[in-house]
């Protein structure tokens, strides 16, 4: 009779130990699932932060002409704020014209008049242009541009740094601030090599 409890005592301490195996495996599989989700939603979190920060606050925008040189190198990387619609003369703006992205640098606003000389000099409301130039300002060729030019509104006058380039507002005219992606707030400039 001993020997008949001490063997139903040892399958019960079998079946105790192997029901407490199996309490621990699905405990694990639990904490594995548990974490699986956890790990899923913070991936799925960080691609909205992103998609959020890059497709409605910043963007990125790498330059892909010389227009802006010097200020900008072809290649240079810049991050734009879309958020921001208030407008200053000198700032550098992320444009869209025709479907492409382009850097310009606002020459003019709203209601200001343009006028470009025949001895290169800009003058905005007849008074010398504000932002610093490192060329000279011509005219474009084959323009329907007239000067002087008076901004309508909502719109923006743009010219290029590298003013020896006239594909800009001397040659196209004035844009609408709708076409404006944002203002260039950082640049990351590449080295010469």
């Amino acid at each position: 009779m001993n020997e008949d409890i001490n063997s139903s005592n040892a399958i019960n301490v079998n079946e105790i130990n192997n029901s407490s195996i199996n309490f621990e495996k699905i405990d694990l599989q639990k904490k594995t699932k548990r974490n699986i989700i956890y790990l899923l939603i913070k991936i799925l979190l960080i691609v909205v932060i992103i998609y959020v920060l890059f497709f409605h606050i910043f963007g990125i925008q790498i330059v892909r002409n010389p227009n802006m040189k010097p200020s900008f190198k072809e290649g240079s990387l810049v991050i734009y704020y879309r958020l921001n619609k208030k407008y200053s003369r000198g700032d550098v703006v992320s444009v869209n014209i025709n479907g492409e992205n382009k850097i310009f640098r606002i020459l003019a606003l709203e209601g200001d008049i343009v006028n470009i000389t025949d001895d290169g000099f800009v003058l905005i409301n007849e008074t010398n242009e504000e932002t610093e130039s490192f060329y000279s300002t011509f005219r474009a060729q084959n323009s329907n541009v007239k000067y002087p030019y008076t901004v309508g509104e909502d719109e923006v006058f743009l010219i290029n740094d590298y003013r020896l380039v006239s594909k800009d507002s001397r040659e196209f005219g004035t844009i609408n601030k709708k076409n404006i992606n944002g203002k260039v707030i950082i640049k990351l400039q590449i080295r010469d090599f």
